[in-house]
């Protein structure tokens, strides 16, 4: 081992032992020599002399081409390549506010590298992160960028090295993980955006449902003892829901699971699902469940919906989850009885099938999951949009115009397995697609079981927000202590926020749809955190 490489291993010791460990294992690649170039500096050439930088000037032509891609809205970059580390060190020098994630072909490769160009200065900062897997690639980009806070990321590949022929489906498979991720999070987006300060209102309101612990485990039991070793049928509200009840008769020991869309339509037909489940934080799920939820009916709710909900049936009959929302964790942690939803879901039917699985279902099955609108058709009979439909219409203005206004100019006519057929159209969206397969994937992947929180103690929800408000006041003490705004990379930034701040990003992302600039965000992240913690507090006294 030559004392460069030996160098840059302890630097990469100190910061990222496990990348250290992974370039001792490796074999070099005997695809990169070393060259030097006009101006001295020690570059990097495939085998058969292609140049991976300039041969005059490589740490010149890094800066131009940072100059061009990098503005100071860019919060993170993806480099496709490493080379010799002209960009790299350039990134970290001149954008102190930048995480740098770095892709490469190989651990070989990297060691090769690293057994040429000194990079140790540049391996020891919590700014920069390796890889050599795209699906890695993807769960560090999860950790590490953080678009609530700085949304803008860019991908720049080394061409030279990305483009040859052995590494291109490499790269371009990085680039996918990259681009999935991308659409993934704009949709989380979103939907924080529009929901952020629903779910803390409604957080506050529903932890004061969250208090018997033993009624909890009772109920949960119950819906285990139902459920475990069944065949589970979990029903959705799509026009398929028609087809599977026409199809099929329910006999009294069949097992269902209804999302609240689909309720009305089971109860219409004298149907009584075991258990219902709401995901939605809108007034919608109480239209749905209207006040006429059977009382054997077990009602699975996240944290975040409508405190209605909770409020009109007994505390027997509701059983409380959560995905990944960060507020919902620290309720968890404090004690609230909320049960871990597995794999944080986007619909409330994926929700209901990986609850249904860790409940301890032997198989699941879905009805009225359709994944579009068959035959132009959106909703089954009977659900509480048909009755809006209904409502509204009159000679001029048919039931169907309701769907047409509302729905049609959002979709396409599906080109693939179900195109237009002599059944009439299939309408979908992109949308609709990915969440039918994260069903999918929901009826197929492993999931643990559905379990209470392993604590005895009471939840006291007072004391909790009260807590929570103190937790605030550190948070906001860390973020003033902070450095110049501009400068100060994300990963610096999360820990000032810690947990209690972390937990409240989303409401951060619904009052700050706007754009703004690095030098304002910790003033606006500051800002926030005081209308929030002045908001728990008053809550809060409305109940003590």
């Amino acid at each position: 081992m030559n004392e460069t490489l030996q160098t840059n291993l302890d630097a990469l010791d100190r910061a990222y032992p496990e990348c250290a460990q992974n370039v001792r294992r490796a074999v070099p690649s005997p695809r990169l020599t070393p060259v030097t170039t006009r101006d001295g500096q020690i570059s990097l050439e495939i085998q058969g002399g292609r140049a991976l930088h300039s041969r005059y000037n490589p740490d010149r032509e890094a800066r131009r081409l940072l100059q061009t891609a990098i503005s100071d809205r860019v919060a993170t970059v993806v480099l496709l390549g490493l080379g010799a580390g002209f960009v790299l060190r350039r990134l970290l020098l001149d954008y102190p506010a930048v995480m740098v994630v770095v892709v490469e072909r190989s651990w070989s490769t990297i060691r090769t590298i690293l057994a040429t160009i000194n990079l140790a200065e540049d391996l020891t900062g919590e700014r920069l992160v390796l890889t050599v897997d795209p699906i890695d690639l993807q769960r560090r980009l999860q950790s590490y960028h953080q678009p609530l806070i700085r949304p803008g990321l860019v991908v720049l590949p080394l061409v030279p090295w990305t483009e040859d022929k052995e590494n291109r489906q490499h790269f371009q498979d990085c680039r996918a993980a990259v681009e999935v991720l991308l659409r993934t999070e704009e949709r989380e987006r979103f939907t924080i955006a529009r929901f952020g300060l629903r779910w803390l209102v409604h957080s506050i309101h529903n932890s004061r449902y969250m208090t018997d612990r033993a009624t909890t485990r009772e109920t949960k039991d119950r819906l285990c003892e139902r459920i475990a070793t069944k065949r589970v049928t979990v029903v959705a509200a799509g026009p398929g829901l028609d087809q599977f009840l026409e199809r099929r008769r329910v006999a009294p020991g069949d097992l269902l699971v209804s999302v609240d869309t689909a309720l009305p339509a089971l109860l219409q037909r004298g149907i009584t699902p075991d258990a219902v489940v709401v995901l939605d934080p809108q007034a919608w799920s109480v239209l749905h469940l209207r006040g006429s939820v059977p009382e054997r009916t077990i009602l699975l709710l996240d944290g975040g919906v409508v405190p209605a909900v909770a409020r009109q049936v007994p505390a027997g009959s509701v059983l409380w989850f959560f995905g990944s929302h960060p507020l919902h964790q620290l309720l968890y942690l404090a004690g609230a009885p909320l049960h871990i939803a597995p794999g944080s879901p986007e619909s409330v039917t994926e929700a209901a099938v990986l609850l249904v699985r860790a409940a301890g279902a032997a198989e699941v099955t879905v009805a009225g999951a359709d994944g579009g609108y068959p035959r132009g058709t959106t909703y089954a009979a009977g659900t509480y949009h048909h009755t809006v439909a209904n409502r509204g219409a009159y000679r001029l203005l048919p039931e169907s115009h309701f769907f047409a206004r509302t729905v049609y100019p959002h979709t396409r006519i599906h080109d693939g397995e179900h195109r237009a057929s002599a059944e009439g159209p299939f309408f979908s969206t992109g949308d609709m697609s990915n969440r039918t397969e994260r069903i999918r994937l929901a009826r197929e992947t492993a999931v643990s079981p559905l379990e209470t929180h392993p604590g005895d103690r009471e939840f006291a929800p007072s004391r909790f927000w009260a807590d929570h408000a103190g937790e605030l006041a550190g948070t906001i003490d860390r973020l003033r202590a902070l450095g110049g705004p501009g400068s100060t990379p994300v990963p610096s930034i999360m820990r000032a926020l810690g947990p209690h701040g972390i937990a409240h990003l989303p409401v951060f992302g619904r009052l700050n749809r706007d754009e703004f600039s690095p030098d304002t965000l910790i003033p606006r992240l500051i800002d926030t955190f005081r209308t929030v913690q002045g908001f728990i507090l008053a809550e809060n006294r409305r109940y003590s």
